[in-house]
């Protein structure tokens, strides 16, 4: 429907846990929970500012997402942080920002060991027998520059351009990559990683459910054992002043 006549223009106001699609789109300022000038000028951009087209994808058997879609390491984690949040610490959690990214880091070193299977496949038009060496802890589709509250995975990364970046996350060098990254002098690391600008993939895995997460959110049925993730049309997203620009590594 997005294709058909001008696509609907939504407004975001940033009050998540990880704001990577606000920080994207130029809307992101950590103050916006607590300062009413910061939600004001958040809310003037939306209601007013420049708009760009956001491109959707559709993850084939489960649904769309703008942000990012993973299978693996990170479905793994945030399905304990569901569990977590559902616990009698979920009220904690619920209160602090501070908290769920501290449990996110603890969740993410208990996990380290996780492995996906061998016969996991995962391909492009250009790779197309890309997964045939060695297992991934993670495979993410991004269409977003950072991912996961803030941590970059393509500082080239457009949200308008039909593609998203698709990241193998190899080995506990990957994680250190992508957490040594955030850091502005350390983003050299990046150019490391396991990654391509593409507009479809395609996967195959083996029976059995692998865990999933799509826009930062853990999918309980985990990922098909088949399918494509495909361009699925757009949407116009107000954006702030700057919509291209990568929020600085110190607003976390």
């Amino acid at each position: 429907a997005a294709e058909e006549g001008p696509p609907p223009r939504f407004g975001l106001i940033p009050l998540g846990t990880g704001n990577d699609l606000a920080r994207s789109l130029g809307l992101w300022d950590p103050r916006i929970a607590s300062s009413d000038r910061a939600l004001l000028r958040c809310l003037e951009a939306v209601l007013h500012g420049p708009e760009i087209r956001l491109d959707l994808f559709e993850l084939e058997g489960v649904g769309p997402f703008c942000n990012y879609a993973g299978v693996g390491l990170d479905g793994r984690v945030l399905a304990d942080f569901a569990a977590l949040a559902a616990s009698a610490a979920g009220p904690v959690l619920a209160r602090s920002r501070t908290a769920k990214f501290a449990a996110y880091g603890l969740l993410l070193a208990r996990r380290l060991a996780y492995r996906l299977p061998r016969d996991l496949r995962v391909s492009t038009p250009d790779r197309k027998h890309a997964e045939a060496r060695g297992r991934v802890r993670a495979v993410v589709a991004c269409n977003t520059r950072t991912y996961a509250g803030g941590f970059v995975l393509d500082p080239e990364a457009r949200l308008d351009d039909g593609l998203f970046t698709l990241v193998r996350v190899r080995g506990t060098g990957d994680i250190l990559r992508i957490l040594l990254g955030r850091l502005r002098p350390m983003g050299f690391l990046l150019r490391g990683l396991d990654r391509e600008r593409t507009g479809t993939c395609a996967w195959s895995a083996p029976p059995g459910p692998l865990p999933l997460q799509r826009d930062g959110e853990a999918e309980p049925a985990g990922l098909p054992t088949s399918g494509t993730v495909t361009r699925a049309g757009s949407v116009a997203a107000a954006a702030g002043e700057k919509p291209v620009a990568a929020a600085p590594a110190f607003l976390v």
